[in-house]
């Protein structure tokens, strides 16, 4: 929510990314394989936090990267609530199946089914402009799916450079 301006994603947006990512998250990352060495560690202590810094650290620095770029279509589409909303919806559909692949291992084929699960989703309002007017979505133009496309791809850059030195685990 920002001041002045229109709601971005309206609360049907945020089921629908709940439907989509959610379940890619879950199905992936519980389908990831245990390290060769995992029945060799300790366990962990019982006052130690449910989630460490390590992935305290991944996540902060990659929502804050997916937020900035987020910003960016806002204020490039400013104005115009279906543009920016169709922006920022498209944005997180597709950066979202790319955090999929970022975290998870792409050796394993549900990586890859997950991380695609976004990108099909956004194809589908793409080539449907009756159900992405249905959500309040306007159609893209070719400049802006390039902008679109250049921006994702650019977050998910910076995000896997900023966090290619914490470790995956928790």
């Amino acid at each position: 929510m920002l001041p002045n301006q229109p709601l971005i994603l309206l609360p049907v947006h945020i089921a629908l990314l709940h439907l989509v990512i959610d379940p890619a998250c879950t199905v992936v990352f519980e389908a990831l394989p245990a390290t060769a060495d995992q029945m060799q560690q300790p366990p962990h202590p019982p006052e130690a936090p449910l989630l460490g810094a390590a992935l305290w650290q991944r996540a902060l620095l990659q929502g804050g990267v997916l937020t900035l770029a987020a910003l960016l279509l806002v204020f490039w589409g400013a104005g115009q609530g279906s543009l920016q909303r169709m922006l920022v919806f498209s944005l997180l559909l597709l950066a979202g199946g790319g955090l999929v692949g970022l975290n998870g291992d792409w050796r394993r084929p549900i990586t890859t089914v997950g991380a695609l699960l976004g990108l099909q989703l956004w194809l589908l309002l793409l080539v449907s402009p009756g159900l992405g007017s249905r959500l309040g979505l306007a159609p893209l133009a070719p400049a802006a799916i390039g902008l679109l496309l250049v921006c994702t791809a650019a977050s998910l850059a910076a995000a896997a450079l900023l966090t290619a030195k914490i470790p995956k685990g928790w």
